[in-house]
């Protein structure tokens, strides 16, 4: 496994900033369930191969990952996974760190990358949180991935150190 240096982010939930985007095809955003684990675990392989978090992981290293979160997240609910013509194309992951929610994964299917759906679910889940009576959010960001920098960055997330 290769050493990735994080760094955390902080998202004020009171000061979002950007505005949710107009996606060419509508798509159906729900908190996620104990049956979308195969769905959720083909997604994460798919979203992540080739990026900067990718290692070599194996479906079976997904299942794990994934099913530690639909049955261990205390803030499951406030998570989200998008679908397209009855298709998981996206899902945003909420933990929870320190007591206060952690957004532990953001995946999108690779022909859906670029397209703004990254931004609505991110944005959905941090309105969720908000009105859940949640102050803040946090994540977890390699160092060098530069598109989910910029996605944080977009909703007014900053870097703590």
């Amino acid at each position: 496994m290769t050493a990735v240096t994080r760094h955390r982010y902080v998202v004020d939930l009171d000061v979002l900033t950007g505005a949710d985007p107009i996606l060419e095809d509508p798509v159906i955003l729900r908190a996620p369930h104990l049956d979308d684990l195969e769905a959720l675990s083909t997604l994460m392989l798919e979203a992540y191969a080739g990026t900067i978090d990718y290692d070599d992981e194996t479906i079976d290293d997904a299942r794990r990952e994934v099913s530690q979160y639909l049955t261990g997240s205390p803030l499951l609910d406030m998570s989200r996974v998008a679908h397209l013509d009855g298709s998981m194309v996206g899902a945003v992951l909420v933990s929870e760190w320190g007591g206060e929610p952690l957004i532990g994964y953001v995946m999108t299917r690779p022909e859906h990358k670029n397209k703004g759906l990254a931004t609505l679910m991110l944005r959905t889940c941090l309105r969720v949180l908000s009105e859940s009576g949640s102050s803040k959010a946090h994540a977890f960001i390699a160092e060098g991935n530069v598109p989910s920098e910029a996605l944080f960055l977009g909703v007014g997330a900053r870097r703590v150190e």
